[in-house]
This record gives C-alpha cells, structure tokens and sequence, in this order.
C-alpha cells in the first residue's frame, strides 16, 4: 500500500494492473491483492479514473467489481490473440484495431449505455447524432461482457433500432 501512495494512485487519470508471468490463478491472486490495496488507500481514488485489472481467468472478472466498483477486469490475452489473427490474416482490419485500442491521438473505444433520448431510433440516426465519433457496434444489455472485441453486434444492421 505504501507503494500506491508513493505514486500517488489517488490522484492517478489511468491505472492499469497487470498480471504476472506465473500461473492464472497466482497472478490473478495477485492482481486481486493490488485491487484490495487500492481500495484500502486512506486517500479515495478519483471517480474519473479509469481503472483496468488484467486477469489470466475469465471466471475470476466477476470479482474485481465487488472490491472496487470503479474497476474493470479484462482478460487482455484473448483480445490481444484476436488481434494478432487479424492483422495477419486481415490486415487493415487489425491496424484498426490496435489504432483504436492504442490510447494514441484520442482514439480510445468506449461502451457506454444508450442514452434514454435514442432508445427508439434506428442505429443510422444515433450515428449521425455523434459527429466526432464513430459508432462502431450495439452490446445487448443482457450479454454484458468483460471482453470488448466480443461486443454483440459490430456494425449493425442501419435499420435497427435502439432499445435500453
């Protein structure tokens, strides 16, 4: 604990916890026990901090919200594997995929709820609504995942209409 305080993770924008060459479950364990720490920190972290716990489990995800709500847990190898396939196999397509996940010049991706203004209009006209953004898929409420690249509907039908 003494550590995060030394650099200063309260105040931290982005905090990324990775896990450790060891086995799953004792990197997951570890990362686990970074989580607790930061949690524990007598200084509250900044609700605006984005905050990601890489995680060598799937099962284990369901664990980090619990003990810090402003968290995310992410199993980046897979999503890291698929992108490797597709800027071998598809090039263009993987380029876009590392550029948009590569925190460079504002290209970040974000899954954010609908707003309650759109639910009823069709996927077309949510898109022209962001002119500074791209709309690239929808992820059905019921399906919420920890792994991005597994969104429900990437690229929608135009017609489809938004629901909550």
């Amino acid at each position: 604990m003494t550590d995060l305080s030394k650099v200063s993770a309260s105040t931290a924008e982005d905090i990324l916890i990775m896990g450790t060459g060891q086995s799953g479950h004792k990197s997951d364990q570890q990362v686990v026990q970074t989580l607790l720490a930061l949690a524990a920190l007598p200084q509250r972290i900044n609700q605006s901090c984005d905050v990601f716990a890489e995680l060598h489990s799937q099962e284990h995800v369901d664990v980090v919200k619990p003990l810090l709500p402003i968290a995310e847990g992410i199993v980046a190898r897979h999503a890291v594997n698929r992108m490797l396939l597709l800027r071998a196999l598809v090039p263009p397509v993987g380029f876009c995929y590392v550029d948009i996940v590569s925190f460079k010049h504002g290209n970040d991706l974000y899954i954010r709820p609908v707003p309650k203004e759109l639910v009823g209009t069709s996927f077309a006209v949510a898109c022209r609504l962001f002119p500074e953004a791209v709309v690239c898929g929808l992820r059905e409420a019921l399906h919420v995942q920890a792994d991005v690249l597994a969104a429900h509907s990437l690229i929608p039908d135009c017609a489809r209409v938004l629901q909550e």
